[in-house]
Formats: C-alpha cells, structure tokens, sequence
C-alpha cells in the first residue's frame, strides 16, 4: 500500500517535472529566436553603420542606443537561458535519483522484511525448545508419580450395600 503511494507520488512528480521541463523548453525556443532576431538587427545596424559616414545624426544615435538595449535584453536573455538549462539538469538529476529510489524499494523492503523475520524465526525456535524441555519434564514428572502410586491401593470405588449386608447395584428392573 505504501509502496503504491510512492509510486502514484513519483509518477505524479515526474509528470509535474515533465511539464516544467516542456514550459521550459518553449521558453528556451522563444528566447532563441529573440536572439536570432536581435543578431539579425545587429548584423544590419553594422552593414548600415559601415555603408553611413562617421557623422552622428540623432536617427543613427538612436539606433545605437536601441541596439545597446536590445543588446543588454539579449545578455539578459542568454543568463535566464542559462538559468534554465541548469535548472533542467538539475531536475533531471532529481528525476534520476527519484527512479533509481522507485526501483531500489522492492530490495529494501524485501530486506526489512527478511530482518524482521529472522527475529520471529529466533523466537519461534526458542519457544520450541523450551515446549520440548517441558513437555519432557512432564513426561518425566508423570512417569515418577505412577512409579510412586504403583505401591499404593487401586482406586477406591464406592460400595453399595444392601440392608441385607450383601453388595448390590441397583437395575433399573427395582426401582
């Protein structure tokens, strides 16, 4: 019964884990893409600065600034991105340890079990012996006692007399 909790426990963990696992996923995949985006407009921000003259104009100092916070937003990106990839490994490491504890429990159990009962086999065996000594001392006890009453009279049994003096058991043809 315990054994069926752990593993509708596990089970149910390892389908939480599942799900985070694929959250995560897809968050990894749109953080990709983002970058993928981002390197793109660097790409074109470095062909359009290379092709432009070196004279700042506020288009230009624009661009550079929202490409230093795309910039900043992708390295932010690229830590989460880390974050979870850890995270991942982690949970599977977890998972892992969590499996190898499900298959490990059949064996535990088994061994609890066996200890246990090689304490009630030790017992039962010393009840045992302890049953043969005494019903042997019983044996000899009563072997004594008819050795003791064989000198002795037969068991004494009522007498039933007669008014008459002789000895007579009364039928059911008197009564």
């Amino acid at each position: 019964m315990e054994s069926e909790l752990n593993n509708d426990f596990n089970q149910g963990e390892n389908l939480r884990l599942l799900a985070e696992l694929e959250l995560k996923d897809q968050l990894i995949e749109q953080l990709s893409q983002e970058i993928f985006h981002l390197v793109k407009i660097n790409l074109k921000l470095q062909t359009e600065t290379a092709i432009s003259d070196s004279s700042p104009s506020p288009e230009r100092e624009k661009t550079t600034q929202n490409f230093l916070k795309e910039e900043q937003q992708a390295n932010l990106y690229q830590e989460e991105i880390i974050k979870l990839q850890e995270t991942i490994i982690s949970l599977t490491e977890r998972n892992q340890t969590l499996s190898k504890l499900l298959e490990d429990l059949p064996k535990v159990y088994r061994e609890k079990f066996s200890a246990k009962m090689t304490t009630v086999k030790e017992k039962i065996e010393i009840l045992q012996r302890e049953n043969k000594q005494l019903y042997a001392e019983l044996q000899s006890v009563s072997y004594r006692l008819a050795v003791r009453n064989r000198g002795q009279s037969p068991v004494s049994l009522p007498q039933f007399v007669n008014k008459k003096g002789s000895s007579s058991i009364p039928t059911f043809g008197n009564v």
